[in-house]
């Protein structure tokens, strides 16, 4: 007996050695091809190589550690190979073994690049099948947001949730983490008891005893869609195709906030065609979210701040649906594209609010998308990044989250609204119509949606292609702003309390911006009357500062100071903080900025940090 397990130790020895020799020649192989492969990724922000070596299927199997904030297991990939290296894209990981064909194999990594991570290459050959992976993620690993109970609505348990848009998948997957590949997948996922874990997959609606679930993706996806939640989590059903997670506390308002999703998912298919995922849900997440809403597939991850009582937010979740089309169905082939991704959706969002709610409501939203495009345009002229206002963008060796601004959302919408006044309404459909049926489960660049616009809708039609798409302008024909639906809101002088009490969001914003003119005396007087300081309307709220701040009406500021060590979204984040920092209050800025970046996600920090210096 003592024989035998000599003989495999000194077997298994021989193994570890010849494994660590082979993995010293990779690291001699891999500098010779290095800088090839670095300038690829500065360019597409992925050292994945997608031509030579291409996942299609993913197996996942982790468990989540809430004490040492990690997640820990291994990823087994099936993969298609015409080459002798498959390189993926990693953030902090620390990787244990890989075997490729079940057999141990050597990989080495590249130096770490501080946007775009680590490129792992691993030895494969070209008839290799499946290759798997141990490792664990870092405590600060950038898709992650550990928090702790109290830092939850109802201060129970932890929460767990990831964001992988744009390049963050890579800090918790050894991944290709790039749009141009679209993969199925499947994951077991080890969660403690009383807590339940949920995937952008086919998802458990209630929590079982032994903290283990099961997912499955049966649609392809790009990487920076999957994504997984863990927390306290109840499921309530809107009907058989829809419904929502959230905190057993927040589910009931919840629930009557997102009530008419089932309306918008039929106003959605009848516009476009049918919903290709299945199920449609909702999870509300922690209010550190970094966003308004995650599209991410069969699971819409939502912001709280939306939760406001009166359904006046709600274009956020027709806005996610859209992507349901747009984006997740054709997506955009690299983040220079992400106009693609968001334009469209913007579009499709308002059809789909007009449908159900008119047409005062899109011209409203209209009104607040171009405010948005105006502060982005001057923000980025401030900030010398006109570059960053046409829609095609260069990223080249920048983190993709320098291109999340408006522009993409909001030049992107009025841009397919010019086609559409120009080319009717029935015509344009058709085109939108052929455009998601010809890239279904595809992506698409800037250049190959022109040639498709070109050959089944403009011709040689001129339409100021160059200006929208290529230069910094405001184009000619920008659609005009319809203000007919804010006629009878009524100026300072002559409001009346009793005329807002059915006001909705959109009139209060047109309200206060009507009040840049005004001085602190009036600003007092109408917060006197209206609590606008005060409001819990995050929307409302933010408006109500870029109108105070700039005129130092200092009563704001104690409630800017408690927002922002609140809620983590962006969206916001990138207001008041540059407000703060332009008009004398760059201590409170300073202050409150040190006590919530820990609450922040890593993409709003990424933002806030080159403001707040």
């Amino acid at each position: 007996m003592r024989t035998k397990n000599i003989i495999a130790l000194f077997t298994l020895l021989l193994i570890i050695f010849s494994c660590k020799e082979k993995k010293a020649k990779n690291e001699e192989v891999n500098s010779e091809i290095k800088e090839e492969i670095i300038q690829f990724s500065k360019k597409n922000h992925t050292y994945a190589q997608v031509d030579s070596a291409k996942i299609t299927h993913m197996d996942l199997n982790l468990t989540v550690d809430f004490d040492q904030h990690i997640l820990k297991g291994k990823v087994f990939y099936t993969i298609e190979s015409q080459s002798e290296n498959l390189f993926l894209d990693t953030y902090d990981l620390k990787v244990d073994s890989v075997l490729v064909d079940g057999q141990l194999t050597s990989f080495s990594f590249s130096k770490k690049d501080e946007n775009l991570g680590q490129g792992l290459a691993i030895d494969i050959t070209p008839e290799t099948k499946n290759v798997t992976i141990f490792y664990e993620t870092s405590p600060s690993a950038e898709a992650l947001q550990w928090l702790k109970s109290e830092q939850t609505a109802d201060k129970k348990f932890p929460f767990l949730y990831t964001q992988g848009q744009s390049i963050y998948t890579r800090s918790w997957i050894p991944i290709q983490d790039t749009p141009q590949i679209r993969l199925t997948y499947e994951a077991k996922i080890k969660v403690p008891e009383g807590m339940m874990a949920v995937m952008s997959a086919e998802n458990p609606k209630e929590k079982n005893t032994s903290g283990e679930y099961h997912f499955k993706m049966r649609q392809p996806i790009p990487p920076y869609l999957i994504a997984l939640a863990a927390g306290d989590l109840a499921y309530k059903a809107f009907d058989s195709m829809s419904g929502i997670y959230a905190e057993p506390s927040t589910l009931p308002a919840a629930y009557d906030e997102f009530l008419e999703t089932p309306k918008m998912i039929q106003a959605a298919e009848k516009l476009y065609g049918a919903y290709a995922w299945g199920q449609y849900d909702l999870i509300v997440m922690p209010p550190s979210f970094p966003f308004g809403g995650m599209e991410n597939p069969r699971l819409t991850f939502v912001t709280p701040t939306v939760i406001v009582g009166d359904r006046s937010l709600t274009s956020l979740i027709a806005h996610e649906l859209a992507h349901s089309w747009s984006g997740n169905l054709v997506t955009n082939a690299t983040w220079d594209d992400f106009w693609l991704n968001e334009g469209f959706t913007v579009y499709f969002e308002r059809r789909i609010m007009e449908d159900l709610y008119g047409k005062d409501a899109k011209e409203m939203l209209e009104y607040k998308g171009k405010l948005d495009y105006d502060r982005s345009v001057d923000y980025l002229t401030k900030n010398d990044r006109k570059q960053d206002i046409q829609l095609k963008l260069n990223l080249e060796g920048r983190h993709p989250d320098e291109g999340v601004t408006d522009i993409p959302y909001e030049k992107g919408y009025f841009f397919l609204k010019m086609l559409e006044e120009k080319y009717g309404r029935d015509k344009f459909d058709l085109f939108i119509n052929s455009y998601f049926s010809k890239y279904r489960f595809k992506t698409i660049d800037t250049d190959t949606f022109i040639t498709y616009l070109k050959e089944n809708l403009i011709g040689k039609d001129p339409v100021l292609l160059e200006n929208w798409i290529f230069t910094d302008e405001t184009p000619a024909n920008f659609p005009e702003i319809k203000m007919d639906v804010f006629t009878n809101i009524p100026n300072v002088k002559e409001v009346d309390p009793n005329q807002t009490i059915n006001w909705n969001t959109q009139q209060w914003i047109y309200f206060i911006q009507s009040l840049k003119n005004e001085d602190i005396e009036t600003l007092l007087l109408v917060d006197e009357l209206f609590h606008l300081s005060e409001s819990k309307n995050a929307e409302i709220f933010s408006a109500w500062t870029e109108i105070t701040i700039p005129k130092k009406y200092d009563k704001v500021i104690p409630y800017v100071e408690d927002f922002l060590q609140r809620v983590g979204r962006t969206k916001f984040l990138e207001v008041m903080y540059p407000l703060l920092m332009e008009n004398g209050y760059e201590k409170e800025a300073r202050e409150t900025y040190g006590k919530a970046r820990p609450m922040y996600h890593a993409a709003s920090v990424g933002v806030i940090d080159k403001i707040v210096t």
